[in-house]
């Protein structure tokens, strides 16, 4: 297993989640994912867009996650809550899995338990990256 050296951001994300927090809180469900974020947020090694290496996880990538546990690998876009769609695998950073990806580097392993348990999950692969591809609007 590959050990996290250090979560990464970068401080306009960062300055987005901090925004949507308040909001969010009001969803009972949302708060050990919103807890999560507040924690990565608060540890992590907070970087301009252009400083971000381009296999960190940002808000609007799209990232190959592996299940090491069942074997199953997925290709999932984070972003916003305004932005979910399930049927083109866009998931929100306030999900458990979303909340579970960020900030964390191509070759991260790390446990999450959702539906069929606590399972081992690697990021096989960041597919695209705004910042390494010089989308910084998103």
């Amino acid at each position: 297993m590959k050990e996290v050296q250090t979560l990464i951001v970068n401080s306009l994300d960062k300055k987005r989640l901090s925004k949507l927090f308040p909001v969010q809180q009001s969803y009972a469900e949302l708060r050990d994912n919103i807890k999560l974020l507040e924690e990565k947020l608060g540890t992590a090694k907070t970087l301009t867009a252009k400083k971000v290496p381009p296999t960190v996880v940002t808000m609007n990538s799209r990232v190959e996650v592996k299940n090491l546990s069942l074997g199953r690998a997925m290709a999932v876009e984070l972003v916003y809550p305004d932005a979910v769609d399930a049927a083109r695998f866009k998931i929100s950073i306030f999900s458990p899995l979303g909340a579970a990806i960020f900030g964390y580097s191509q070759g991260d392993e790390f446990l999450w338990a959702g539906r069929s348990g606590k399972n081992r999950f690697r990021i096989e692969k960041v597919l695209y990256q705004p910042e390494s591809a010089g989308d910084y609007h998103l």
